[in-house]
């Protein structure tokens, strides 16, 4: 580790935006196979041949992953809305001006032909569109801010700059060497060189505070750290160290080494870190200072940097097998063949959203009975069987910034399992806080036997059970299984299957016994729920007594009871 007395902080005499963010480049594809495609960990993980690569990282990164909020539109990790001639918001189309979400800029959204440089300084004073007059040149690092390495002729977002050609824009910096000439943009793939001030191509004019370089801090630990990026830099490029960066060579490779130079670095803890990469462009250009030459860097944060081409770890988008460079000797920035062999800075922090970076989801199970199983998943995948309580951990991980949700896919038998902290946005570590309890499901009945005895023939009685949940979580009764007849049964209220009862909530049922046979029935009632004991049964009995016989007496023995009686009468009143 190097150890740097001094703890200075470097200003820039630039005023600071409110937003003090960097765009990041608009590169959403990965060098695969000697083209661009999807960025996988086959081709941009950190055992892949070009690892972390560009678009690998950042806003763009975290736009694909569909993690990024805006508050307006556009490609990647780009976010615009359009301005309409008073300055309101508008929707694209039509529009006058574009405020950058990011940055906070304001642009025209329309092209200024054929200016010399001066002509370009001058009409800016006088320019009043979408409702402002404070207009200016931008500075190189804003025109840059607004260059889509993702796209090609032209390179930017054309649904927010449709009127763009592919060609040079003017900066308001002049070249440092020799002030007859400026730097100027191109919008056919996004280089930058300086130009004589007396060419005419076209202008954008913005208005805000411009963009910082800076300020640096000197974290006294062998890095640097941006205030208005966020973004740590290793101090020394690579291959030197010291506290003044004067022990050692600055290596060179080509881009393939280089990328995977930031493993290295990780591995081995680099100044205390094992998260550096190789910078994007954007990024690395934060460092120029158009102001000064050989190194156009400050000397004071970043001493000792060799007045050369540096690599960057984006791809150029119009032909993959080259890659953005930044030159320190001036400050142009261009591109290389990827065999060429170029020196390096390493980067961490800032727009830190890796796609890859991943992690761990668990907790803890409690309550659930002995024999028991319970089946988790996490989005709505990768089942987890549980089947004792304690600690638990899905094995997939879930990449950073990405949501998760823990869920139970099967609840064990006569349980149920509920999740509490179930889901949230992984935020650079393990979640451990999710909480799995499962509780029994308990229904309880008034009646566990219900008895119809010594009835008549054709007698119908009925009883009624009550059916209560006992337990803590809602027992779901879905079904009766209904006894044959003689015997009946009414739901009452426990119909409308499924019938749900919350803890303490209770049902009834009426059950009912009818029959002309004599003798003793027996039956049940069976009901099906998500009880620990289902199906639960309630035992039914019934029984019909024999009744006194009548005889059948024909017409001669009727006539002959009817004339006893009536003697039996006459008898009876003489007597008396």
């Amino acid at each position: 580790m190097r150890i740097v007395p001094l703890l200075f902080v470097l200003l820039v005499a630039l005023p600071l935006s409110a937003y003090s963010q960097i765009n990041d480049t608009g590169q959403t594809q990965c060098f695969d196979e000697g083209q661009l495609a999807a960025c996988s960990v086959a081709n941009t993980g950190d055992g892949a041949s070009h690892p972390r690569q560009d678009a690998r990282f950042g806003r763009d990164a975290q736009a694909e992953a569909g993690l990024l909020d805006k508050v307006g539109g556009g490609v990647a990790g780009f976010d615009f809305t359009a301005l309409d001639a008073s300055g309101d918001d508008t929707e694209p189309g039509g529009h006058e001006c574009v405020r950058d979400n990011v940055t906070g800029l304001v642009w025209s959204a329309e092209t200024t032909r054929n200016r010399t440089w001066d002509q370009a300084i001058s009409e800016a004073s006088s320019l009043v569109r979408c409702g402002f007059s404070n207009w200016r040149v931008p500075t190189r690092r804003e025109l840059i801010s607004i260059v889509d390495h993702g796209a090609n002729l032209p390179a930017i977002d054309t649904e927010f700059f449709p009127d763009t050609f592919s060609f040079l824009y003017w900066s308001n910096a002049s070249y440092q060497p020799n002030s007859a000439f400026a730097w100027v943009v191109s919008f056919v793939s996004g280089g930058s060189d300086p130009i004589s001030v007396e060419n005419s191509p076209h202008v954008r004019f913005v208005r805000g505070s411009q963009l910082p370089i800076g300020p640096f801090t000197n974290n006294s630990d062998g890095t640097v750290t941006a205030t208005s990026t966020g973004l740590m830099w290793d101090r020394c490029p690579w291959g030197r160290e010291g506290s003044n960066c004067t022990d050692g060579d600055a290596a060179i490779h080509n881009w393939a080494t280089a990328l995977g130079i930031a493993l290295v670095a990780n591995d081995t803890n680099h100044l205390g870190y094992d998260d550096w990469r190789l910078p994007s462009r954007s990024e690395l250009e934060s460092l120029i200072n158009l102001a000064r030459n050989n190194p156009a860097i400050s000397p004071l944060a970043f001493p000792n940097t060799p007045g050369a081409d540096f690599w960057s770890s984006t791809v150029r988008t119009a032909n993959p097998i080259q890659s953005w460079t930044v030159n320190f000797l001036g400050g142009a920035t261009n591109f290389s063949l990827r065999s060429d062999e170029l020196h390096l800075r390493l980067v961490r922090g800032g727009q830190s959203f890796d796609g890859f970076v991943a992690f761990k989801v668990g907790g803890t199970l409690s309550g659930l009975a002995e024999g028991n199983s319970v089946t988790l998943q996490i989005n709505g995948n990768d089942d987890l069987i549980l089947s004792e309580n304690g600690n638990f951990v899905f094995p997939t991980s879930v990449q950073d910034m990405n949501p998760y949700e823990v869920s139970v896919f099967n609840q064990p038998d006569g349980q149920y399992c509920s999740v509490e902290n179930a889901g949230g946005t992984i935020a650079g570590e393990d979640v451990k806080d999710v909480a799995v309890e499962c509780a029994s499901i308990d229904l309880s009945l008034s009646q566990n036997e219900v008895q119809f005895t010594s009835l008549n023939p054709g007698q119908r009685a009925e009883q009624m059970v009550m059916l209560t949940n006992t337990g803590q979580p809602d027992l779901v009764i879905e079904q009766f299984l209904a006894p044959e007849e003689p015997f009946g049964v009414d739901p009452m209220d426990c119909l409308a299957l499924p019938r749900t009862l919350g803890s303490g909530e209770s049902c009834s049922v009426i059950l009912s016994f009818e029959s002309m046979a004599i003798g003793a029935i027996e039956d049940e009632l069976w009901i099906v729920s998500n009880s620990s004991t289902s199906p639960d049964r309630i035992g039914l009995s019934g029984s019909v007594l024999p009744g006194i016989p009548i005889p059948t007496l024909g017409w001669a023995a009727v006539a002959l009871l009817i004339l006893i009686m009536l003697l039996a009468g006459i008898r009876f009143a003489r007597l008396s």
